[in-house]
């Protein structure tokens, strides 16, 4: 991701829409700290681990609270920085979970600990969601894919 624009540079709100609505149908665009940003199409793993976390999640009532990213290509490291400050600011957001697509890697990101990461690996591993008394085992979220 580019380095932040100055403020004078930076696409407003409205300047975005009006960009959004000219693209192409399929287009996916985010409007990141002012700058457009074009997402790409999720790759197959990506559709699946979301799959299974929806399945998963869909046991419970979730009226708030969780935030998950299952990592696209496009994520890069200042991009998923700039998403734990951004979603640290939100108040009822106890945690903010990011899924890698290509290793069984999941970070678990907590307001109570001052949004302090936790990492699992390997689907042997589980996650659990302290705010919301949930777990799910890694091999879970990755059943149906080639990652083990």
């Amino acid at each position: 991701m580019a380095a932040k624009l100055a403020e004078a540079d930076q696409v407003a709100v409205e300047e975005f829409l009006a960009f959004y609505e000219a693209r192409p149908n399929g287009e996916k665009w985010e409007l990141i700290e002012g700058i457009a940003v074009m997402s790409p199409a999720p790759t197959e793993w990506h559709q699946v681990i979301a799959g299974n976390l929806t399945m998963a999640l869909g046991q419970y009532t979730l009226t708030s609270g969780l935030l998950f990213k299952v990592l696209s290509k496009s994520n890069t490291k200042a991009d998923q920085a700039w998403r734990r400050r951004v979603y640290a600011s939100v108040p009822n957001c106890q945690h903010y979970v990011t899924i890698a697509t290509r290793t069984a890697e999941v970070n678990r990101y907590d307001r109570a600990s001052g949004s302090q990461g936790t990492t699992m690996n390997g689907t042997a591993s589980a996650l659990s969601l302290p705010a919301i008394d949930f777990a799910i085992p890694l091999s879970t979220i990755y059943r149906w894919t080639t990652i083990t």
